[in-house]
């Protein structure tokens, strides 16, 4: 499976790519920047701590990706590596218009171009161009919160996918404001997958990084190397974790 992975970017960046075998996969550069860990479930064969691993090996910034989320969601990590790279297709927030969906609109579309699981959300509104639905946000029910004396209301933005190979420049930022203008919001958090993202992009729209989230263990099935229930023939796995990343709404 390394192998298809490689020739699939070698194909997409149109070069010959160095790669690195680790431990437990393989390091892949694509330039300077952007460095994958392929990571191979035949070489888990004990419990992996990967953000200490991460730090172990001097790793920290490098994309992790498994071997099962490339088998099982090949478009869609194709997808988010073309737009760490800046070769997906782009369209400017400017020129599209922010449409309310219902739960299945938006769980349909996160199913198709997400790479993790959908999940049912209170608030979906997208993003339209030229009548078709090119990216979303979705947002958990809104929540009140006492502090100091004074109820504050609070959102969370749980999602934000853009169409498989598209990148919508602004789309994030129009969203969000659309989301605080009609709910009044005070702040709205979120969090990060780190395998992934550094949180750059979101502290550029104003979040500040107010904390992690361990994510809870996954089980690798050591005769049949994928992801499985916890028993006595699997190995725990626990991956970089998330990101929390809050935005203050100045009023």
């Amino acid at each position: 499976m390394i192998n298809d992975f490689i020739h699939e970017l070698e194909t997409l960046t149109n070069q010959q790519l160095s790669t690195e075998t680790t431990e437990i996969g393989s390091l892949i550069r694509l330039n300077s920047i952007v460095v994958i860990h392929f990571i191979e479930l035949n070489k888990l064969t004990q419990n992996l701590d990967l953000p200490a691993w991460k730090a172990k090996n001097k790793l920290e910034n490098t994309i992790s990706i498994f071997e099962n989320e490339w088998r099982d969601k090949k478009a869609g990590v194709l997808s988010r590596i073309k737009s760490k790279l800046g070769l997906n297709n782009k369209i400017y927030a400017r020129k599209t218009t922010v449409k309310k969906l219902n739960r299945s609109e938006a769980f349909d579309f996160l199913a198709q171009n997400h790479i993790n699981d959908a999940l049912k959300t209170k608030y979906n509104f997208g993003l339209i161009y030229n009548n078709e639905l090119v990216a979303i946000a979705c947002f958990g029910p809104i929540m009140h919160k006492k502090t100091e004396g004074k109820g504050e209301l609070s959102g969370e933005l749980i999602r934000f996918c853009n169409k498989l190979d598209y990148t919508v420049v602004g789309g994030l930022s129009k969203l969000l404001k659309y989301f605080i203008t009609q709910y009044q919001v005070d702040d709205v958090m979120t969090y990060i997958d780190k395998d992934w993202s550094d949180g750059k992009s979101f502290i550029q729209l104003g979040f500040e990084v107010v904390g992690e989230k361990h994510q809870f263990p996954h089980y690798v099935d050591l005769n049949q190397k994928q992801f499985t229930q916890e028993s006595n023939e699997t190995v725990t796995i626990y991956k970089s974790g998330l990101m929390k990343l809050l935005l203050k709404v100045g009023k």
